[in-house]
C-alpha cells in the first residue's frame, strides 16, 4: 500500500440553531430579527470559547494516514500486476493443448532454447510428446492461465547405439544404459515398430529421466540420420584432475584439451552434474577425447536431480 499523510490544521466551528437560539424565536420574520445583534452574539459566543494563546501553541496538529490500495492510481504509478512467475519442469503428455506436468501453457509468445545460449534452431512444431523441458512463464491470480515466455529442451544423450537388449527393453548409447517402459515415444522415420525397429549404428537423441543408477528411463527416442555432434549428460564417480580425466558412466573420459564450461576455479569434482560433447564417438577402449565439458547450471542440477532421479 502507498501511504500519504496530509496534515489537519482546518478549525471547522458548526452552529446549531433551535427554536430559541440566542433569545431569537423562529416565529419571527427574517425582517423583524435584528442581524446585526445576532453577529454580535456568534462572534462573542466564538471569542468566549475560543483556546488561550497558551492553549493554542500547545495544540498539535495531527497527521492524517490515507492508505492507497496496489490497485488503484494516483495518475503516477500503473496497477501492480497479478501474476507470478512460475518454472515447471517435465514431460509433454499433449501438444494440443500443451501440456507439462499436467499444466496447460499458452505458446504464442514462447522462445525455445537449448543447452546453447540463445534461440535454438529449433520450431515449436519440432517439440513432441516425451520430450522433457523446463518452462519459465507467468500464472495469472485471476484467472489461473498459464503463459510460457521460455522453453528450455535438451537431449540427454546423442549418439550411436552400441547395443540392444531386446529382453530388458534397453540399448546403449555412449556408455550410458537406456530403458524403455510402454509409455515410451519412438519418433523419425523407421521406428514404427518402437524398440523392435532399433538396431547398433543408428543415430538417436533420447530424452527423459536418469536414474539413480546413472542410467535413462526414456520418455521420448528420436531416430536421426548419422549425426557429427555427440554429447552425453551424467553425473561424475570418479576424477582425476592430474590426468584431466574423469568417469561418466562407463565412459572414461579425457579432458585434457577440453573447454571447460561454468567450472570457474573450482574444477571438475565427484557429484558434479555434467554435459560431454564432441563432434567424434568414443573408441571402444580407449578414453574418449571430448571437445567441451558444461557443468550444468545451479537451476538445471536442481531440477535434472531433484526432478529426474525416478
Amino acid at each position: 500500500m502507498n501511504k500519504f499523510t496530509i496534515a489537519s490544521c482546518i478549525s471547522i466551528s458548526i452552529f446549531i440553531f433551535s427554536p430559541s437560539v440566542f433569545g431569537y424565536s423562529l416565529g419571527k420574520t427574517m425582517y423583524d430579527v435584528d442581524w446585526q445583534a445576532v453577529i454580535l452574539d456568534i462572534l462573542t459566543a466564538r471569542q468566549e470559547h475560543a483556546p488561550s494563546p497558551e492553549q493554542a501553541d500547545e495544540t498539535e496538529v495531527q497527521p492524517v494516514e490515507i492508505a492507497v490500495e496496489s490497485g488503484a492510481t494516483d495518475g503516477d504509478e500503473p496497477p501492480v500486476s497479478t501474476d507470478e512467475s512460475i518454472v515447471v519442469f517435465g514431460e509433454i503428455t499433449s501438444i494440443n493443448p500443451f501440456t507439462v506436468e499436467q499444466v496447460e501453457f499458452d505458446l504464442s509468445g514462447a522462445v525455445i532454447e537449448t543447452d546453447d545460449d540463445g534461440p535454438a534452431a529449433i520450431l515449436l512444431s519440432d517439440l513432441q510428446v516425451g520430450d522433457i523441458v523446463r518452462i519459465e512463464g507467468t500464472r495469472s491470480n485471476e484467472t489461473s492461465r498459464y503463459v510460457a515466455d521460455r522453453i528450455f529442451v535438451d537431449a540427454e544423450v546423442e549418439g550411436t547405439i552400441t547395443q540392444i537388449d531386446a529382453a530388458n527393453a534397453s540399448f546403449t548409447v555412449l556408455g550410458m544404459t537406456v530403458t524403455t517402459t510402454s509409455s515410451t515415444n519412438f519418433s523419425g522415420a523407421g521406428l514404427p515398430g518402437g524398440l523392435g525397429d532399433l538396431a547398433a549404428g543408428q543415430f538417436v537423441e533420447v530424452t527423459g529421466y536418469m536414474t539413480s543408477g546413472g542410467g535413462l528411463r526414456a520418455t521420448r527416442v528420436h531416430l536421426e540420420k548419422a549425426g557429427s555432434d555427440f554429447s552425453v549428460k551424467g553425473i561424475v564417480t570418479a576424477v582425476s584432475a592430474e590426468n584431466r580425466t574423469l568417469t561418466l558412466g562407463s565412459l572414461t573420459i579425457d579432458y585434457g584439451n577440453a573447454h571447460l564450461d561454468d567450472f570457474g576455479a573450482r574444477g571438475i569434482l565427484v557429484g558434479d552434474l555434467i554435459e560431454v560433447s564432441s563432434t567424434t564417438p568414443p573408441p571402444s577402449k580407449l578414453a574418449w577425447q571430448v571437445d567441451e565439458v558444461e557443468l550444468e547450471s545451479d537451476t538445471d542440477e536442481e531440477f535434472e536431480s531433484a526432478n529426474c532421479l525416478r
